[in-house]
């Protein structure tokens, strides 16, 4: 789904067109994988504005920050912190990216239960906005939160 590779058998359309035929695909996506592609030697300010700035959001930083409660943690190194607080800098990047559809992979590792229900209301901010959250997850985490996946 991410267009990384072809899909082994079928296709996968995105407004009826394949994806590995629409270069523009790529940029209506927001990918959050198992490696959380942050910096570790940045602090997480410095993750989230270095998305921000790419995707040309940088009014949203702070809120990124403040919907993730990162404000005591947004100016130390992400190599210092714990693998819960590394996985919600990774996720504050949903916040200031323009993507319709987000993929998330295992989004709620090593999140709390604080946590998995601000990935939750998030999802379920972007299904109310018009957009599509696909998230990857198995085990206990799955059933137990397999509520905010139904398709309407």
């Amino acid at each position: 789904m991410a267009g990384l590779v072809p899909p082994y058998e079928g296709e996968i359309r995105y407004n009826q067109q394949k994806i590995q035929d629409v270069f523009a695909y790529g940029a209506n996506v927001a990918y959050v994988g198992h490696k959380l592609a942050i910096k570790p030697q940045m602090t997480a300010r410095e993750n989230i504005s270095l998305w921000a700035n790419l995707y040309r959001r940088s009014e949203l930083i702070d809120a990124a920050i403040r919907y993730f409660d990162l404000e005591k943690r947004c100016d130390v190194p992400c190599e210092t912190l714990s693998a819960g607080w590394k996985q919600r800098v990774a996720l504050a990047r949903l916040i200031v990216s323009p993507a319709k559809v987000w993929l998330l992979d295992e989004p709620m590792t090593h999140l709390d239960e604080e946590g998995i229900a601000l990935v939750e209301s998030l999802a379920a901010t972007r299904k109310e906005q018009g957009g599509m959250v696909v998230m990857a997850m198995h085990g206990k985490v799955a059933s137990d939160h397999a509520k905010i996946f139904e398709i309407s």
